[in-house]
């Protein structure tokens, strides 16, 4: 399975250049910051088959401390959409994961895809380097409350499965 990782403004213009330009199909995953209203609503086209819209911020729990609840995390729930959404849509050419930089939260949801159908995710994480081999830069840092809320949610529904086979 393939995934490309976008930013909220490379996502808006790849969806209008996709409606004439490509002829793979994709499913998208949209995250969007909780408290904030892009007034973008993907939809889907001939070649984006589904949409999924989340709402959550890109915070990890350490970082909510007195301001806690001015934030959202990624809830179980919002989990839960996402894998049934990668479930249902595990035919098309690859999944389009954007938040609004591109870095920290749809490379998290990036990186679960890749781990579910058992594809190579390093690539994520991989640090690109200067000329005396020091780490020059990350381009994606997966948010880690992220991929623990799929990660533990996935878990939980395979043993629920299992259970329910027993």
């Amino acid at each position: 399975m393939k995934v490309k990782i976008m930013s909220f403004i490379s996502c808006v213009q790849f969806s209008i250049f996709s409606m004439y330009n490509s002829y793979d199909k994709y499913a998208l995953i949209s995250i969007q910051d909780a408290n904030y209203d892009s007034g973008v609503k993907f939809k889907k086209t001939q070649n984006c088959k589904d949409v999924i819209t989340l709402k959550f911020d890109d915070v990890i729990p350490i970082d909510l401390g007195r301001s806690m609840y001015q934030w959202k995390l990624m809830s179980e729930f919002q989990a839960l959409s996402v894998i049934n959404f990668i479930e249902k849509n595990k035919n098309v050419d690859y999944f389009v994961v954007h938040c609004m930089a591109g870095i920290c939260r749809s490379s998290a949801v990036a990186k679960f895809i890749l781990e579910y159908f058992g594809e190579d995710s390093s690539w994520i994480e991989t640090a690109t380097f200067d000329d005396t081999n020091e780490v020059k830069q990350f381009r994606y840092f997966p948010n880690d409350f992220v991929l623990y809320q799929l990660r533990d949610t996935h878990q939980k529904m395979e043993k629920r499965k299992e259970r329910d086979l027993n």
